[in-house]
């Protein structure tokens, strides 16, 4: 029997098991989510609402530009927030702007 088909063999086996071992090890990297908020369906006219601009999972985010808000008056903001979990060695990052 030729001995060099169960040589080769064994080698492609080892090969796959230490690939899927590699990219398994490699961290996953979560996608950037972009969200914009606003809790309040329906306002009067002296009523005040928030709205919020999010992104999760963005590298090196500097800043979030905000459309204009041209027939609103703005009480409050931009008000910033930023926060991390780490969970399992999973890290989410997000920062956030809002407005009144």
């Amino acid at each position: 029997m030729n001995s060099f088909l169960p040589k080769t063999i064994s080698k492609i086996v080892f090969l796959i098991f230490s690939l899927t071992a590699f990219f398994s090890m490699q961290p996953l990297h979560a996608q950037v989510k972009f969200t914009s908020s606003c809790l309040e369906t329906t306002i009067g006219k002296n009523d005040l609402l928030q709205i919020q601009f999010k992104i999760e999972n963005g590298k090196q985010v500097e800043s979030i530009i905000p459309p204009s808000f041209k027939n609103f008056t703005v009480v409050s903001g931009p008000n910033q927030q930023s926060g991390m979990t780490n969970i399992n060695g999973k890290v989410d990052q997000y920062i956030a702007i809002s407005f009144f």
